[in-house]
């Protein structure tokens, strides 16, 4: 018997399919975009601005978007769904473009102070205009995709993650020849906002219905606490960019590539797994296919990681060594690559790990929120302050981050799954 027939039931299998195909995609047109933007930018100063700028863009969207959202989102409306799957979704639209516009201010407002401090010149202003709108599309649509989780409808969750990815892909080589790095920006937005054709066709989006049936969203979806535990892979990483935008490093671009080579693995499996288990440990948690599952991911982890270690360089070469992106480029990638890649084992079992804890009612989960939430601000604000007031260098700074952090959430994840093992 094949393992997955094992480990998963036939709706799960097909459910982790079509997230797979789906993300695969995701990540082939993302791979192509990135391959124009090495091209045409490669480790060039612009592109390091540019990243620099979007790095708030990017925490706005962990904090704000697709992946935080699940989190909050899912488990409770899948519950909705369960007891009474027409409920009406007219209000949660029209609470989701209030959001919106909320983080499409407040973007425009940190973007800019941040521009104004760093001396950024050279179009900032329409930058942080386009970055800033972008968010709020964003967020906007990523309610309405998380919506398809809740049902437990992947497929038309599964065709807005690749309108967005494939147009991104069709977009970024004219507007970014064109337009430079204003082109690469707006690339960005309208494949986001081409997304609305599919994260907003639910059936009973315009239902008028009674009071007591309408249910809509607050400020509580979006909680700090469940979005810094859910998504504390990529907080890793906006922390790790945050210093180098801070500090003026040019080494973002680096790390920006190889970010880009471990989310494959992170994205395009693990969470593929996550996300199902997630929905699933909602309405009933099982053990045993569980367990099953996590020892899967680890041993795909850790073939991942051996391969990144001994054909790391290659792999760097192939994907981005043309155009702007030069030899010295692929050496310096190479080197944080494997510096990096205990820290990756570590973030991707905690991933599954997590998915029943986020998806409990008990006190475990407000515990284990609060506490990665609270141990996450203060080692933001210890090493933000260390890298201003001492000479250590940045990028030494950095590893010494995502492996304190990487070890902290593994830690913190093993104690919570078996403090929920006891409870149950």
């Amino acid at each position: 018997m094949k393992i997955l027939d094992i480990i998963l039931n036939k709706k799960s299998r097909f459910n982790i399919a079509i997230l797979f195909i789906a993300t695969l995609f995701d990540k082939l047109f993302g791979f192509f975009r990135e391959l124009i933007i090495a091209y045409i930018f490669g480790a060039s100063a612009t592109y390091a601005r540019y990243l620099s700028l979007s790095v708030f863009v990017d925490a706005f969207m962990v904090f704000t978007g697709d992946v935080a959202l699940q989190a909050n989102i899912v488990p409770r409306f899948a519950r909705l769904f369960k007891i009474k799957p027409d409920i009406s979704l007219h209000k949660v639209r029209k609470d989701a473009i209030r959001f919106a516009l909320f983080f499409v201010a407040l973007n425009f407002i940190v973007i800019s102070l941040f521009a104004l401090f760093s001396n950024i010149s050279g179009g900032w202003l329409l930058l942080a205009t386009i970055l800033s709108f972008t968010v709020g599309v964003y967020i906007f649509n990523s309610i309405g995709l998380m919506l398809w989780q809740a049902k437990g409808d992947y497929f038309n969750y599964a065709k807005g993650s690749i309108i967005y990815s494939s147009f991104s892909a069709l977009l970024v080589w004219p507007l970014s020849t064109f337009f430079g790095i204003i082109g690469l920006a707006f690339s960005r937005f309208f494949s986001i906002a081409f997304q609305y054709f599919k994260a907003w066709r639910h059936e009973n989006i315009s239902k008028s219905v009674s009071n007591d049936e309408v249910v809509g969203m607050s400020f509580k979806d979006f909680s700090l606490y469940t979005i810094a535990a859910a998504n504390f892979y990529v907080v890793i990483i906006l922390v790790a960019k945050l210093l180098l935008s801070f500090n003026n490093e040019m080494q973002i671009t680096h790390f920006n590539y190889v970010t880009i080579v471990f989310s494959i693995i992170i994205t395009t499996i693990v969470r593929s797994f996550g996300t199902v288990i997630l929905q699933r440990s909602a309405v009933g948690f099982s053990l045993k296919p569980f367990m099953r599952t996590l020892f899967l991911v680890i041993a795909i982890s850790f073939l991942a990681a051996i391969l990144m270690y001994y054909f790391g360089q290659d792999i760097i070469r192939l994907l981005f060594c043309r155009g702007a992106f030069k030899m010295a480029d692929v050496l310096i990638s190479t080197h944080i690559l494997k510096i990096l890649i205990i820290p990756f084992i570590l973030q991707a079992v905690s991933l599954i790990l997590i998915q029943p804890i986020l998806a409990d009612q008990s006190n475990i989960r407000d515990v284990f929120r609060k506490s990665m939430t609270y141990i996450t601000l203060a080692i933001v604000i210890v090493v933000l302050i260390i890298s201003k007031i001492t000479k250590i260098d940045t990028m030494n700074i950095v590893y010494f981050v995502v492996y304190l952090m990487s070890f902290v959430i593994f830690v913190a994840a093993l104690v919570a799954f078996r403090l929920k093992l006891n409870q149950n």
